[in-house]
């Protein structure tokens, strides 16, 4: 190349970017968010559609349902404090910060039906799965009420039910006046939907909708202790009740639970705390509140039997019967409290678990003083905990919801198969060195194994009574339901955990780093072909391990027509791509994010799908190593996870400066000889080396996944820079100055440069700052060999040749490559704190890998050399300085391009100007290349290869962080960023080309169609049917209510009014198009006339031009004929 004899010009330089110096062709754009964007403040289910919603403090509500429907609304200005899936009426609900009611149609794909302004705080909102609407609580304890069909206020408002009560008792004065007691809760009877219990701070009041009176009341304190003291302790806060009916639990703010008989306010059955009072030597701590109630009934043996087949009694399909429910078939129920704990105590939700209710046959009627004492006396024997379990949070729990199976009625509490957990994460930033503020969701199965209360050892006085003893203690004093504290030593199972999507996942799962790796067709088939096979059938069934929530609802499908959207044809040639992600309870775990998975229709699978099988869990490896005490005595922090392309291994830094090597485990491939010579290469550099120990012989795998192979722990510091490759070389620079080559044949290690001894006079080593593995000539030689780029702190870069040898040198044990001495090298200070290298072939502009076709056709050059072939010395002056590649090196203040590695510099740019670089990459599209900077600021810059000329600049994706996040590029452009240590973690995928890329999927939630279960009806003891209310009239329907709640002036159901408004339109319509006809007929066959014409003169044309062109075309055959005859005569 010319530019190699004199002064290099940018006419002889070749052009690599080409179509990339259009700034069209650049249009930075975010491809998903993978972020909950903020910390959780609101949940709900709908358990007939399989549906969950999560609301987050940044105002955003994310629904999730099957694998591939998920869709995500914003709030304006506001964030989420109750969210409530309304069945009947095919709405989603959400209030608000400010106090609006926004309503989405779910009943195709979601579209933001109206935001209503509501008169007044919202402490609770409460939907019926029967009715068309919505009641809620407000801190004025008035009851208003939204009809969610017409969505507008519904004329039906209940007062503020305790004010009438104590001043009806004449016990208004006993109370601090200042202040009108509030409404906290509300629940509807889960066997008569006209009854409404409704919680106030100083009782409850049982409300009748048709006859708009209070049939009862319930006082949280006795006459004769009605002190503002004792109210203030027992103030309610929340409520629950019986899946009969005919009992209900009030939660309190002195941490205690009080049970009711329905039909009877004269005093409680009893009062129970989750754990026994610390002893009076101790001083007095105070208890939790109960912040939230859930009382839980169960499918009995009969229903169970269908279940088995994952069918319901409809034989409709449902989530098959699994855990612990079979152990609930005989009447027993659960009540998961919130709350209630000492500080003393483990953190968790606890769940109570009694004994059947077994009432006397037929149920005796209640009397005019309440229940007879007979069913009193069963009533409390029912509510004598048989166990108490916990499920476990790392910190205070916040919230919780149940998932039923199938049925939304029984309070949302019926038959559960998930609890779903919100808690605070628990664990402190380390770059903050403060508590972390992030809240975390965990989904457990339900309900947890039956759990025996162990005996009170000591006989204390807190002693759960017998049944006999229950009417011996007064129902006022609070009892625990636990002899002993929850932090006794109890033999508990562990709960199983799901899978939640990929944006919920905080706390011990939180994630701290990404990387995206793009790979082929057939590595991908590699990782995935155990899971496609079995893992995904396993996961659908929810048995296998990692399993997915069960939700199931929604059908998404692709958008193909949208502006901007992606060819159908087309996009199924995009590259495969997998993220891989670390997370703070020290596992690695990997998820396929190829575009494909956004192409089929319906779409099938999640967008990332996670890929459970091939989990990296550091911490379970290092509890059964013998390890170095820098890692044995601690739980070392995961630094970064890389994966190769094409040989599949993993290399893990901890943040002690650990390696920890994986490599990819099949079991088809796994029988044969290679996986026993290198369990024989890890033993032997075991015993004979303390930086390198070999793990493969620890690794027992049953199925295709990533298993150990070696830990390298020089024990110098931090990891600073590494660079793995495609053929089985690993290198590894510390911050003390070292740097070690490690060829993993072995594994063995081949190089070990040390700058802290080499540099005796300097106090600070020279610490390589960046590495790189190439296949390239360089110019000194003149030809192809392997090649580590080494990019030090001072500006020097080096680079070392790695040669094939027969014999290996003495210390080298049984490795066949060595590293050259005296390796080529440039420097100069402006390159200082270097920050990548990239060496591009000078031929096509892409780079040039330690790839394992590269490294094939090297080592068949060798051979040919060994057998007689050209030598390096005779081809290298065939090739006469002839340019093959170039490297450039990019620094914090400067961007180099050298030819052949070290030779010519080729062009040089200042870019410190810019701002500060905190990322380079070389990006394709098209077979075009270019080299993008990123800043701190978010800006992206572009540059020509090989000339680095500044081409254009522009912002990329704006976030809530102004400053860039850590960030991993692939060569196409993708790239996904991460913000570890705000609140909660950002993770988001973007483009440098959102052009025609594949957008958010179309969801329709009422795909596939579910029937909803029948309302229950009344409890019957005496058999499992259902019937009437046990002492009341008939059962006021849905309907009923909607007509009751509504008023006699309800408007039509806005279909209604649509249509007749497009029926009254018609006329006019009509008569407007007959109008217009009648006018325009005229010109109608004018114009038509004149368009004949029109055809008839182009026709015309077109005849002409054809016999002018026939005419030609027979001149033109003359000629051709006369000339051929003459070249006949003249030959």
């Amino acid at each position: 190349m010319a530019f190699l004899t004199g002064k290099a010009s940018r006419e002889d330089l070749p052009d690599f970017t080409s179509t990339l110096r259009d700034p069209a062709s650049w249009k930075p754009g975010e491809l998903r968010s993978l972020d909950l964007a903020g910390h959780v403040t609101a949940m709900a289910v709908e358990p007939v559609l399989g549906l969950m919603a999560i609301g987050s403090s940044t105002g955003s509500v994310n629904i999730y349902g099957s694998p591939a429907s998920t869709i995500r609304f914003s709030l304006r200005n506001a964030r989420p404090r109750f969210l409530a899936f309304a069945q009947a009426a095919s709405k989603f609900l959400c209030i608000d910060t400010k106090n609006n009611l926004h309503v989405w149609d779910i009943s195709d794909e979601p579209v933001l039906d109206g935001v209503l302004q509501v008169s007044g705080a919202v402490n609770s909102l409460v939907v019926s799965p029967s009715h068309f609407h919505a009641f809620l609580a407000l801190q004025d304890g008035r009851i208003v009420t939204y009809d969610l069909d017409r969505l507008i206020p519904s004329p039906y408002i209940i007062p503020n039910l305790w004010v009438q009560h104590e001043e009806k008792v004449g016990s208004f004065r006993k109370r601090n006046t200042s202040s009108t007691p509030m409404a906290s809760d509300l629940v509807v009877h889960p066997r008569d939907l006209n009854l409404l219990l409704i919680a106030y701070d100083y009782g409850v009041v049982l409300w009748d909708i048709a006859k708009r009176t209070a049939i009862r009341a319930y006082e949280n304190c006795p006459s004769n202790e009605n002190t503002q003291e004792m109210k203030d302790r027992r103030i309610v806060t929340s409520l629950a009740f019986h899946p009969s009916g005919t009992m209900f639990a009030v939660g309190h703010m002195d941490g205690s639970i009080s049970f009711w008989a329905t039909d009877a306010n004269d005093w409680p059955l009893c009062m129970r705390t989750m754990s026994p009072e610390m002893p009076a030597s101790q001083p007095r701590m105070p208890r939790e509140p109960i912040f939230k109630l859930a009382w839980s009934g169960f499918p009995d043996m009969n229903e169970c039997q269908s279940l088995l087949m994952g069918k319901d009694g409809n034989g409709a399909d449902v989530y098959r019967l699994g855990g612990s429910t079979f152990d609930y078939a005989n009447g027993e129920t659960t009540l998961a409290v919130l709350g209630g704990l000492l500080p003393s105590d483990p953190s968790g939700v606890s769940i109570v678990q009694f004994p059947p209710f077994t009432p006397p046959i037929p149920l005796p009627a209640p009397t005019s003083n309440g229940i007879t004492p007979e069913l009193r006396e069963t009533m409390r024997a029912s509510l004598y905990a048989t166990g108490v379990y916990l499920f476990p949070t790392q910190a205070a729990a916040e919230d919780f919801i149940l998932l039923p199976r199938s049925s939304p009625h029984l309070g949302g509490a019926h038959d559960p198969v998930t609890i779903f957990i919100s808690s605070e994460a628990g664990h402190e930033s380390p770059q903050q060195g403060k508590q972390d503020s992030s809240r975390m969701v965990a989904a457990y199965e339900f309900p947890p194994p039956i759990v025996a209360l162990l005996p009170d050892i000591g006989g204390s006085s807190h002693a759960v009574p017998h049944s006999g003893e229950l009417d011996s203690i007064s129902p006022w004093i609070p009892v625990s339901f636990s002899a002993s504290s929850l932090n006794s030593s109890k033999i508990i199972p562990d709960p199983r955990t799901f899978r939640l999507p990929f944006e919920l996942w905080a706390g011990p799962e939180k994630v701290l780093g990404a990387t995206i790796v793009q790979l082929g067709k057939r590595p991908l088939a590699r990782l995935i072909k155990w899971w496609i096979e079995q893992g995904f059938e396993a996961e659908l069934s929810g048995r296998g391990a990692g399993s997915r929530v069960p939700l199931r609802g929604g059908t998404a499908f692709p958008d193909f027509e949208s502006r901007n959207a992606p060819d159908q044809r087309l996009a199924k040639y995009s590259s495969h791509r997998i993220l891989v992600t670390h997370h703070e309870d020290m596992t690695i775990r990997f998820h396929d994010m190829s575009p494909h998975l956004l192409l089929s229709s319906p779409m099938r699978f999640e967008y990332p799908q996670p890929l459970s099988h091939l989990t990296i869990n550091l911490a379970l490896l290092f509890a059964n190593q013998i390890l170095p005490s820098t890692i044995a005595n601690g739980a070392p922090r995961v630094r970064s996870a890389t994966v190769s392309q094409e040989s599949l291994e993993v290399v893990v830094v901890l943040e002690t400066g650990a390696v920890v090597v994986f490599g990819f485990f099949e079991e088809e491939t796994s029988r044969g000889s290679g996986r026993k010579s290198m369990e024989d290469g890890a033993e032997a550099t075991s015993q004979g080396n303390q930086e390198l120990i070999g793990l493969i012989h620890s690794s027992r795998r049953t199925h295709d996944g990533f298993y150990p192979v070696c830990l390298l722990n020089p024990e110098r510091g931090e990891v600073i820079s590494i660079a793995t490759s495609e053929i089985g070389f690993l290198a590894v620079a510390y911050e003390q100055g070292l740097l070690i080559v490690v060829d993993m044949r072995g594994p063995f290690i081949i190089l070990r440069e040390d700058q802290k001894s080499e540099r005796r006079h300097s106090r600070t080593p020279d610490v390589v700052s960046h590495l790189k593995w190439t296949i390239c000539n360089i110019d000194s030689e003149g030809d192809s060999a392997l090649r580590l780029v080494a990019s030090y702190q001072s500006g020097v870069t080096k680079v070392f040749t790695l040669k094939h040898s027969d014999t290996a040198p003495t210390g080298i044990k049984e490795s066949r490559f060595v590293v050259a001495p005296n390796p080529a090298q440039i420097s100069h200070s402006s390159m200082a704190h270097p920050l990548a290298a990239f060496v591009i072939d000078a031929h096509s502009g892409a780079e040039c890998p330690a790839s394992v076709a590269a490294f094939q056709k090297l080592m068949a050059d060798d051979e040919s050399i060994a057998t007689g072939g050209l030598s390096r010395a005779h081809r290298a002056k065939v090739k006469d300085e002839e340019v093959e590649c170039f490297l450039i090196l990019a620094s914090a203040k400067e961007l180099r391009c050298h030819a052949n590695m070290v030779g010519k510099r080729i062009a040089k740019v200042d870019w410190s100007r810019d701002g500060p670089i905190k990322h380079a990459a070389v990006v394709e599209r098209s077979t075009w290349r270019a080299l993008v900077a990123f800043t701190e600021n978010r800006e992206a810059i572009v540059y020509s290869l090989p000339t680095l000329e500044r081409l254009h600049s522009f912002p990329l994706f704006p976030m809530a962080n102004d400053k860039l996040g850590e960030l991993s590029v692939d060569s196409e452009g993708d790239f996904v960023e991460v913000f570890p240590y705000p609140s909660t973690p950002s993770i988001v995928l973007q483009t440098l080309f959102n052009i025609r890329r594949p957008l958010p999927p179309h969801v329709n939630f009422a795909e596939p169609y579910l029937a909803a279960p029948a309302h229950p009806g009344p409890y019957n003891p005496g058999s499992n049917v259902l019937s009437s209310w046990i002492w009341g009239p008939k059962i006021t329907s849905g309907t009923e209510i909607d007509g009751i709640l509504a008023g006699p002036n309800r408007p039509p159901p806005r279909a209604v009014v649509e249509a007749e408004q497009k029926k009254a339109a018609e006329p006019a319509r009509r008569a407007t198009a007959a109008d217009n006809d009648g006018q325009d007929v005229y010109s109608r066959l004018q114009n038509a006339l004149s368009e004949r014409g029109e055809m008839l003169e182009n026709l015309e044309e077109k005849f002409a031009s054809l016999e002018s062109a026939s005419k030609d075309m027979v001149a033109q055959a003359k000629r051709v004929a006369a000339q051929s005859a003459a070249k006949g005569w003249f030959f």
